[in-house]
């Protein structure tokens, strides 16, 4: 995390750029994940190459649209509410997830972008697939609500058994899932005995059929802080 951080900080173009520059260059010459910027009003000014091959968009369609018109249209709204977040704060990294090329679990990095009078105008993203890099040590739940109303499934779960479905509907064994959320077997057991009851199911089977059925295994019900 640390080693991606500062990747993500001395970059070249990267350092301290205003919003200005942005608008100038509107193709962010960095490698590494999405890399993206956004004005007060949430319209994109600039992205890296990476992004358009994620969003299957050219960068003219994607240049002043917002997430409305993006594969990930559907949870716009959490994004937005990020960089709103962002904008009061300076700077937030949380794990989150992106539907476009792929439906990856990202970890996103943000900082307020100035104009050169330093007033805030904006925000820039920096998001790395989970995938590239170990996460055990980034599961922290505590900062998930205590109840967790998931998109459209039809059952309302804690916090931690939507954790448990999530990553059990996408083929997570039970040691694996204890891993990277840092519960207990015990506890893992306690959650999916809990489960089965809400759901009537008999069998760890059929838990993960629910979670495939109600695409638990696409969409995370949860933005993790970090």
């Amino acid at each position: 995390m640390f080693t991606y951080n500062r990747q993500l900080t001395s970059y070249k173009n990267l350092d301290d750029p205003t919003i200005d520059f942005f608008i100038k260059n509107k193709i962010i010459d960095f490698p590494i994940g999405l890399a993206y910027v956004k004005d007060r009003n949430h319209r994109y000014l600039a992205v890296n190459k990476n992004f358009c091959d994620y969003a299957g968009m050219s960068i003219d369609r994607i240049i002043g649209a917002t997430d409305d018109y993006m594969p990930w249209a559907d949870v716009a709204h959490i994004f937005i509410s990020k960089e709103i977040e962002t904008m009061n704060e300076s700077s937030t990294t949380t794990i989150e997830q992106l539907t476009g090329a792929n439906t990856d679990l990202m970890i996103s990095k943000r900082k307020a972008i100035y104009d050169v009078s330093r007033s805030i105008k904006g925000v820039m993203t920096l998001s790395l697939p989970i995938s590239e890099f170990n996460t055990a040590n980034f599961f922290i739940l505590k900062n998930i609500p205590h109840e967790v109303i998931c998109y459209d499934y039809p059952v309302k779960f804690t916090k931690k058994e939507s954790v448990v479905l999530y990553f059990l509907s996408n083929g997570l064994k039970r040691s694996r899932v204890s891993e990277v959320t840092g519960m207990s077997t015990n506890s893992f057991d306690f959650h999916i005995k809990n489960i089965k009851i809400k759901i009537n199911a008999k069998s760890i089977l059929e838990v993960i059929d629910f979670g495939k059925v109600n695409n638990m295994n696409k969409k995370i019900p949860f933005i993790m802080s970090i």
